[in-house]
């Protein structure tokens, strides 16, 4: 039966992007994890720790440029690899005071930049820096600073470990998927990739909870959504969340059937 997420296609070629693109979010993302105890306050890296990265082209470096609005707050732009560790409050605050500023920064220079990736790039610092100084984020952020994940390097792994598990389970069940459709000589469908997108959030975000606490849960769920949610918009996931779920339940136990099947035929041959 024809999938109804959408009617755009994913092959064989391109299933490769999908896994390039998540894994250089989960570089993003561990990246941001502190290294040490004493380093709990690089958890506001995560600012940018979830953008894909974009090297900065021609007419873009103007718009790119609006970053260090709030790099002197102790946060920088992802182009400039890890951020530099904010550890006073009065740091964030003055980022949280130049939101306004960087958002009119980016309003303005938006004409000046023909690169759709560095465009995004910029808008998820905003929209993330948004959310870390939201009444909602910014509660949430503070109290990391003093969860049990700042005490103990061990969870510092954990977390680590957890996320890799996440994506590699990730990655395998999309493969075998697709190598589904072509045993069954479907189309495989972009759309089709969103139940184990969605099965990957959850992975990140139980892992978090379970690992630390729940507001590491909940950090990690709101800045994913901001974050990927754009970079995922082109596989229709946006609109699905609800319905995946239920299809990846439905999908996995497939997948192994057709497997056995492509083993049996690979044997008798």
């Amino acid at each position: 039966m024809k999938s109804t997420y959408g009617r755009r296609h994913l092959g064989l070629q391109g299933l490769k992007s999908l896994p390039q693109l998540v894994r250089k979010l989960f570089q993003r993302l561990i990246t941001a994890i502190p290294s040490q105890p004493k380093d709990m306050w690089k958890l506001l890296a995560f600012l940018p720790c979830l953008l894909l990265v974009a090297e900065v082209k021609g007419n873009c470096s103007e718009l790119s440029a609006c970053e260090n609005i709030i790099s002197d707050a102790g946060v920088h732009s992802a182009n400039h690899g890890m951020v530099s560790m904010i550890n006073k409050h009065e740091a964030m605050d003055h980022m949280c005071t130049e939101l306004s500023n960087l958002t009119s920064c980016i309003t303005n220079r938006l004409h000046t930049c023909d690169d759709d990736t560095v465009k995004n790039d910029v808008k998820m610092t905003k929209d993330i820096a948004g959310y870390m100084c939201s009444a909602e984020g910014r509660p949430v952020v503070l109290r990391l600073a003093s969860s049990e994940c700042a005490q103990n390097q061990s969870l510092n792994v954990q977390i680590q470990v957890m996320m890799h598990g996440c994506i590699e389970t990730f990655t395998l069940d999309l493969q075998m998927e697709v190598l589904n459709a072509a045993f069954s000589r479907r189309k495989f469908e972009m759309s089709d990739a969103c139940p184990f997108i969605d099965q990957l959030r959850t992975c990140l975000i139980q892992g978090a909870t379970d690992t630390c606490d729940a507001d590491m849960g909940t950090f990690v769920a709101n800045v994913w959504d901001i974050a990927a949610g754009d970079q995922f918009a082109i596989f229709g996931c946006t609109q699905n969340v609800v319905q995946s779920r239920r299809y990846v339940k439905r999908a996995l136990p497939m997948l192994s059937e057709r497997l056995a099947a492509i083993s049996k035929l690979k044997l008798k041959k």
